[in-house]
C-alpha cells in the first residue's frame, strides 16, 4: 500500500506544480508590467506662427543674390539677350513647362557626353591611320629594291642576317606575321579601318560609343513646342519672352508678388504667364487690362484679347473702338496693327466715324501694308494689301456724292463698273450691283446704369455735363452730339475724366471710387425723376387735351 500512498503525493505535487507556478510567475508578470515605464502622453503642439514676410525675403535674397542657382536663362531677342539665372527645384514645382525644359537640360548633357566619346574615337581612329600612313610611306625608301634572285629565293635565305635591306616589299605583308610579330596588330588594324571609314559601327569598340545612331549635335539636339532652346549644360535660350515680363514672373514665383507696371509690361508678364502656364498670375493680369482700357492702348490690347482667347477684353476694347473711332484710327500706330484687326473694325455697324473718314485711314494701312510686303504703292496694290473680301467691307454706296465723286473716284480703288454703279445709285435710288452695302452705319448711342462705369464724362468747353440714362431720356448720335441744357442739369457736376483735354472725347469705360460713384448714382436718379416729371407732364397735356376735346 505504499506505493499508492507514496504516488498519490506525487501525482498531488505534479498537478499542484503547476498552480503553485502559476501563482508564484503571476506576481512576477505583474511586477514587470508594473516596472514597464508608461510612454508618456503626447503634448499639444503650439503653432507659432512666423511673422509675414520672413519666408518672401529669404527667398528674395536666394533671387537676387543668385546664390546657388543651377539653370541660366538667356531671355530676348539675340542682339538684347539678358542672363537670368534661378533654381531649378523652385521653377520645376510651379510649372510643368519649366519641368520639361529641365528634363530636356538632362537629355542634352547625355548626347553631349556621347558626342565627346564619339569624337574622341574618331580622333584615335584619324590618328591610328596617320600612324600607319607615316609608317607605309617609309618603308619603300628604307628598304632596297630586292634582286630578281633573292625574289626566287626560300624565305629563310631573305629571313637571312647578312643583308636585312633585300626583304621583298610586294611579300612582306605575307611574310609579316612570321618576320615581325610586333607589326600583326598593325596590319589587321590597317584592314579593319577600312570598313570602319564606311560603317564605323560595325567595330566592336565603336558599335557601344557612337555608330550609325549616334545622336545628332547638341545645338540641334531639340527645340520644343515653346521656342525654347537649350544650348548648353543649365542653359536655356528663351526668344518671345521680354526680359523684364521674365523677371516678373519669378518674382511671383519666388515670394508671391505680382507687379504691374503699366499696360505694356502688364502685357509682357501675361504673356510668359501664360506661356509656362501660370493661370493664376495670368488672370490678375487680364483684370488689371481690362480695368486699363484706354485709346493710347485699346490696339494692343484688342490684339491681345484674340492672341489669348479673353472676349471681356475684347468687347472692352471692340466698344472703346465703337465710341471714339475717329481717335483711335487717326493714331500712328493704327498703321502697324495687323489685318485681322483692320477686318474687325470694318465689319461692326456702328462705329463713330463717317464713312469718308474711314476709308482715307484705311487706304493709309493699306499704303503701309503694301511697304512692309514689298510691293509698288498703287491703289489696286493697296486694295489687294487688305483682301478684296475684306475690301467690300466699306460702304462707299453711304458716302457723299460730291465726297465719293471728288475723294474716293480719284483715288483709284474702285473699278470703273464699280463706280458707275454707284453713281447710278446715288442719282436713281436703285439697289447698286455691287458687294458693298448701302446701309448707313449706327452712330453709337450712350446708355447708362448705376453698375455701369462708362459714358461719363465732364465738358469744360461747354460746362455741360454728359449723362444719359439708361430708360432711353435722350439718345444720342455720339459723343459729340449729346447737349443737356443747364437748365436740368444735375445739382453735382461729376468731372471724372481728364483725358476729354488730350483725347477731345471721353472714353468708354474708366473706373470710379466709392465718393464719384455715390455722385453719379444721385445724378442719375435726379435725371430719372427728371425724366418721369416730364412723362407725366406731357401726358397730362394730352390728356386735358382729349378732355377737352370730348366735352365740346
Amino acid at each position: 500500500m505504499p506505493s499508492p500512498k507514496s504516488g498519490s503525493p506525487g501525482k498531488g505535487s505534479k498537478k499542484g506544480s503547476p498552480d503553485k507556478s502559476k501563482s508564484k510567475k503571476s506576481p512576477k508578470a505583474d511586477a514587470d508590467k508594473k516596472n514597464v515605464p508608461e510612454p508618456p502622453a503626447e503634448e499639444e503642439e503650439l503653432v507659432v506662427p512666423v511673422p509675414e514676410g520672413v519666408m518672401h525675403r529669404r527667398m528674395r535674397f536666394l533671387l537676387e543674390t543668385k546664390l546657388k542657382t543651377d539653370v541660366e536663362f538667356l531671355v530676348g531677342p539675340e542682339h538684347t539677350q539678358s542672363s537670368i539665372k534661378a533654381h531649378k527645384c523652385m521653377l520645376a514645382a510651379e510649372s510643368p513647362v519649366f519641368e520639361q525644359l529641365f528634363t530636356d537640360c538632362e537629355e542634352w548633357k547625355v548626347n553631349n557626353i556621347k558626342q565627346c566619346e564619339e569624337e574622341a574615337r574618331k580622333i584615335r581612329e584619324a590618328e591610328r591611320e596617320m600612324e600607319l600612313a607615316v609608317q607605309n610611306a617609309a618603308t619603300p625608301k628604307a628598304k632596297k629594291s630586292p634582286d630578281k634572285k633573292d625574289k626566287k629565293g626560300s624565305p629563310g635565305k631573305s629571313s637571312g642576317g647578312k643583308s636585312p635591306e633585300k626583304s621583298p616589299g610586294k611579300k612582306s605583308d605575307k611574310k609579316s606575321p612570321e618576320e615581325s610579330p610586333k607589326k600583326s596588330p598593325k596590319s589587321k588594324s590597317g584592314k579593319e579601318k577600312s570598313p570602319n571609314k564606311g560603317s564605323p559601327g560595325k567595330s566592336s569598340k565603336g558599335s557601344g560609343k557612337g555608330g550609325s545612331g549616334s545622336p545628332p549635335p547638341a545645338p540641334d539636339s531639340k527645340v520644343n513646342f515653346y521656342k525654347d532652346e537649350v544650348i548648353g549644360e543649365d542653359i536655356i535660350r528663351i526668344q518671345d519672352v521680354h526680359p523684364l515680363g521674365f523677371y516678373r514672373l519669378l518674382r511671383y514665383v519666388y515670394y508671391d508678388e505680382m507687379v504691374f507696371t503699366g499696360v505694356v509690361g502688364t502685357l509682357r508678364t501675361l504673356y510668359a504667364a501664360r506661356k509656362y502656364c501660370f493661370y493664376e498670375l495670368a488672370r490678375a493680369c487680364v483684370n488689371y487690362l481690362e480695368n486699363n482700357v484706354c485709346i493710347e492702348h485699346v490696339l494692343k490690347l484688342l490684339k491681345a484679347s484674340f492672341d489669348f482667347n479673353e472676349p471681356r477684353l475684347r468687347s472692352l476694347c471692340m466698344r472703346l473702338i465703337i465710341n471714339d473711332t475717329f481717335e483711335v484710327l487717326k493714331r500712328a500706330e493704327f498703321k502697324d496693327v495687323h489685318r485681322d484687326l483692320i477686318v474687325q473694325i470694318l465689319q461692326q455697324d456702328v462705329l463713330n466715324i463717317r464713312e469718308i473718314e474711314l476709308f482715307d485711314q484705311v487706304m493709309h494701312w493699306a499704303e503701309n501694308e503694301c511697304e512692309r510686303i514689298g510691293i509698288p504703292v498703287t491703289a489696286m496694290n493697296q486694295r489687294i494689301a487688305l483682301g478684296n473680301h475684306n475690301f467690300a467691307n466699306i460702304r462707299f454706296p453711304t458716302i457723299l456724292p460730291h465726297e465719293f465723286a471728288t475723294h474716293v473716284v480719284e483715288s483709284g480703288a474702285l473699278k470703273t463698273d464699280e463706280i458707275i454703279s454707284i453713281l447710278q445709285y446715288h442719282i436713281t435710288g436703285r439697289k447698286p450691283k455691287v458687294p458693298y452695302s448701302c446701309k448707313t452705319r449706327r452712330r453709337p448711342c450712350l446708355d447708362l446704369s448705376p453698375l455701369d462705369n462708362a459714358s461719363v464724362a465732364f465738358s469744360e468747353q461747354t460746362d455741360v455735363t454728359f449723362l444719359v440714362y439708361s430708360g432711353n431720356m435722350r439718345r444720342a448720335h455720339s459723343f459729340r452730339d449729346i447737349y443737356i441744357p443747364e437748365a436740368i442739369l444735375p445739382p453735382t457736376k461729376t468731372v471724372l475724366i481728364k483725358e476729354r483735354q488730350r483725347s477731345g472725347s471721353p472714353p468708354a469705360r474708366f473706373h470710379l471710387t466709392d465718393d464719384e460713384f455715390d455722385e453719379v448714382d444721385a445724378n442719375i436718379k435726379h435725371l430719372a425723376r427728371l425724366y418721369w416729371e416730364r412723362l407725366h407732364f406731357e401726358y397730362g397735356k394730352q390728356h386735358l387735351a382729349v378732355m377737352r376735346t370730348h366735352y365740346k
